[in-house]
């Protein structure tokens, strides 16, 4: 496992990803910026960690096709960014 130290551009580059995911259309969910990338000034694998809460009944793959054509791969109700 890569430990780096803490890059103050992780906050940013959250927010970017959060932007990504609501320009599909999602703009009611509530997007967090979780892990150790989010704590300022600890040391972390360089992954930007979020989590995304849904309004209740609504399903992840009711937006997989749009998040797909914005750069997001899909698996297993895992988004990852291409």
């Amino acid at each position: 496992m890569l430990l780096v130290p803490y890059d103050p551009s992780w906050p940013q580059r959250f927010e970017e990803f959060a932007t990504s995911i609501r320009a599909v259309g999602a703009e009611e969910w509530i997007i967090e910026h979780i892990g150790s990338t989010a704590i300022p000034g600890m040391s972390a694998k360089p992954v930007i960690d979020l989590a995304v809460r849904l309004e209740t009944g609504e399903q992840f793959g009711d937006r997989s096709s749009a998040l797909e054509e914005a750069g997001w791969r899909i698996g297993s109700g895992v988004a990852r960014i291409r």
